[in-house]
């Protein structure tokens, strides 16, 4: 017999708490590693009570160097990024990791405006880990 694994699901935003879910696109990877330096338990969100926290999160993508009409592949790229953001209960925000050419950059959205995450911001460490 073949259990299948079911997730549970993602707990909504209330009074007390706020949920940050994690955006990516196909073919990379972004999954949520602490809040105040403890481990999360489940790597597809965060959830914070009322204030400023510490999130650290490891992001994994597909490095390609692409001249003329060859594309290269260079490998996997995991970048370990952290930052800290003061962040209101009742609220569901959306962080959506993206690569550059020096490692990643990460953008965080609430009520679809986005709020800029400036690189002297986030802690961003990226190698082939």
């Amino acid at each position: 017999m073949l259990n299948a694994c079911v997730l549970p699901p993602i707990p909504d935003a209330n009074k007390d708490t706020a949920i940050i879910l994690l955006y990516i696109q196909p073919g990379r990877s972004l999954m949520a590693e602490s809040i105040d330096r403890q481990r999360v338990n489940d790597g597809r969100y965060f959830q914070v009570t009322e204030g400023k926290h510490r999130l650290a999160l490891r992001f994994q993508y597909e490095k390609k160097e692409i001249g003329g009409l060859i594309s290269q592949d260079l490998g996997q790229t995991t970048c370990l990024m952290s930052f800290y953001y003061l962040f209101k209960a009742n609220q569901t925000y959306y962080l959506e990791a993206r690569p550059m050419v020096t490692g990643g950059q990460l953008l965080l959205t609430l009520n679809n405006n986005y709020l800029p995450l400036d690189f002297s911001e986030v802690e961003v460490n990226c190698g082939p880990y």
